[in-house]
């Protein structure tokens, strides 16, 4: 009987010191798998359900995943996570509304979820698109009074196969959940670990992963900076467009540009009595133009570039460029726009031919402008919406267009102010210059293979260009004849000359001298096949400004450098500059529509690719090439 009382004692001890124990705890307390299968199992109490998935056209999987509870059952929001075993990378969720609870044994305010939907977002490392897509979710089910065990469920989706990529403004929506969610679902072990330590607060999770979002964005340059803010949660489509208005009106101030504006003035001034309307109407122009040009590049996918590669569409806008500069030195007045602009009479033709010449300036300027247009067109491309297309290059071409509402305004008085004829001429040299160097430019392409051979001269020509520019100014000087239109265009050129030369050598400093790149596609393949190595593919062109910003960002970087030598990369560039039918064949082999576009290729299997189109931020590209390297090595071993 003592006995039996003992036994009874320590009995009662030991649950007393079990239920004080609790209050130290969270109510993620877990039974142990006798008293859990004698209640429920997860999957009898937590239901899943698939109610759409979509995967995209740029590898993008998106599944609506909605969840219902039985028996008081909930999820804890801080123990739900969701990744994908192999081909796939989780990039955030959104969760459906939580419910505000006080936890029953720590009292402190959770948020758990007994019923919604789960917005889930995957990016493929591969390029091709399936319609059988899996993936794992795992959870923590409690009640007020227990917890299961957690629990790994597996989910099996068939997805609705879409030609069209993720809109932009779905993956901003992801952002900042991938980087809550990033270190806990990157790696599995991981997972268990924290568990098993209880480290589950979301708040501390925040705490560790912020440092790590901020340093890497102070590697930034700013026009990456600029180019992630676009595509960040949160910035309100009405900031991209006030930036984007700002973005129109600077282009005013860049050289190619900024010497039309006395070109449009005198076209305006002309216009005396109705000088309002007309600057209205000339602005106008423009903006049909640039509006028409950049949506139509934009839904047309390559358009833009193969206008671009185009030897004669580059021809004929050096020529325009040439005449301007001799224009604006004085041969033949104007140029045949400016005449059909200043032969322009008042009243209805008049102000309608003002219109047109507004449209054809904006032609003009177009190509000027390109690198700006490719940037604005990139992000279009991610835009599904036909409005918010529409209002992306209605705004850019109204900032781009307001300024000459107000030079019109005041053309007419600043024609009258009188300037010194020595100004004048400097300010048409100048001009003129900026114009020779413009026709030079355009000229690169249909003179690509003899432009390829000056790669190591750049810096002799800049020399020579500059002291023939000095000694010719200093010596046309010297005799008086500056005022002369032979000797004030023969400085234009040279002046001209040392503009270009000095930006092709500048251009030269940004090309890393560590990467070697092949440019034989089966001496690249074959080596990769040989050593079981990752390809990198950059499609490239001597027109895609573009691209030369990756090469003075990505291909500058130390630490991206290091990791593609460190874990030897195959590098392989297409110089896609010319349009021919060899460069046809490779844009329609890759399935390239514009540029710049980099291409992942694991271990020369052409079949797998990972597209990366439009420019993309250090840190961004060295997390896929390093998750990259990881996987590979894997498989390796």
């Amino acid at each position: 009987m003592v006995q039996k009382i003992k036994s009874k004692n320590f009995y009662l001890l030991f649950y007393l010191f079990i239920f004080s124990s609790l209050h130290s705890l969270k109510a993620e307390v877990h039974l142990d798998e006798n008293t859990q299968q004698q209640d429920f199992k997860p999957s009898e109490v937590i239901h899943w359900s698939v109610m759409d998935a979509t995967t995209f056209d740029d590898g993008y999987v998106l599944v609506d995943l909605y969840l219902k509870t039985d028996h008081d059952f909930s999820l804890y929001s801080d123990k739900i996570s969701f990744f994908h075993e192999s081909d796939f990378l989780f990039e955030g969720v959104i969760p459906p509304s939580g419910k505000d609870i006080t936890d029953p044994i720590s009292g402190e305010k959770v948020v758990v979820y007994e019923e919604g939907v789960f917005q889930i977002l995957f990016s493929s490392l591969l390029s091709s698109k399936t319609e059988n897509f899996q993936f794992n979710v795992k959870y923590l089910g409690c009640t007020n009074q227990i917890c299961l065990f957690p629990y790994v469920e597996s989910i099996k989706v068939n997805t609705y196969l879409s030609s069209l990529p993720l809109s932009g403004e779905k993956k901003q929506t992801f952002i900042n959940s991938k980087v809550k969610e990033k270190e806990s679902h990157l790696d599995e072990k991981n997972i268990k670990i924290s568990n098993k330590n209880n480290i589950s607060s979301s708040t501390q999770k925040n705490v560790e992963s912020n440092p790590v979002v901020e340093v890497a964005s102070s590697s930034l340059s700013t026009d990456e900076k600029l180019a992630r803010l676009m595509k960040q949660e949160g910035l309100s489509f009405w900031w991209i467009l006030l930036i984007v208005l700002l973005g129109g009106f600077l282009t005013n101030l860049t050289p190619c540009v900024y010497p039309m504006i006395p070109i449009t003035m005198r076209i305006l001034a002309k216009q005396s009595d109705k000088i309002n309307q007309a600057s209205c109407l000339y602005a106008f122009g423009i903006m049909v133009v640039y509006t028409g040009l950049g949506m139509i590049a934009s839904l047309g996918g390559g358009m833009f570039g193969q206008i671009m590669a185009n030897t004669w569409f580059n021809l004929l806008i050096s020529i325009v460029m040439f005449s301007l500069a001799f224009s604006m030195i004085g041969f033949g007045n104007l140029s045949f726009f400016q005449n059909l602009g200043l032969k322009l009479s008042d009243g209805k033709t008049g102000l309608f031919g003002v219109f047109f010449m507004g449209a054809g300036a904006g032609f003009l300027a177009a190509p000027c402008t390109g690198p700006i247009l490719a940037g604005l067109i990139t992000y279009a491309m991610t835009l599904t919406s036909f409005l918010k297309i529409t209002a992306l290059f209605l705004s850019y071409s109204f900032g781009f267009s307001f300024p000459y509402i107000f030079l019109g305004h005041f053309s007419s008085r600043l024609n009258q102010i009188n300037v010194s004829p020595s100004l004048q001429t400097g300010i048409k040299i100048c001009f003129a210059a900026v114009m020779v160097a413009l026709g030079l430019y355009y000229l690169k392409v249909p003179f690509y293979d003899s432009y390829q051979k000056l790669h190591n001269l750049w810096p002799n020509i800049v020399i020579f260009s500059i002291l023939l520019s000095l000694s010719t100014l200093g010596l046309f000087y010297k005799i008086n004849r500056l005022n002369n239109k032979g000797a004030t265009l023969f400085l234009a050129v040279f002046v001209g000359l040392s503009f270009f030369s000095t930006q092709q050598w500048v251009g030269l400093n940004y090309k890393n001298q560590k990467l070697n790149w092949y440019t034989d596609e089966q001496k690249a393949f074959k080596y990769s096949k040989e050593k079981n190595l990752p390809i990198l593919i950059d499609m490239w062109a001597e027109w895609c400004e573009s691209c030369k910003t990756l090469d003075k960002t990505i291909f500058s970087n130390k630490e991206i450098v290091q990791e593609l030598i460190d874990k030897k990369w195959v590098l392989l560039r297409f110089d896609l500059t010319v349009e021919n039918d060899v460069n046809k064949e490779i844009q329609e082999r890759y399935n390239v529509k514009g540029l710049p576009v980099l291409i992942i290729i694991p271990e020369g299997d052409k079949k797998t690719q990972i597209k990366i189109k439009g420019t993309i931020s250090n840190v961004a590209f060295l997390e896929k090439i390093k998750n990259y390297s990881i996987q590979t090595a894997a498989k390796v071993h």
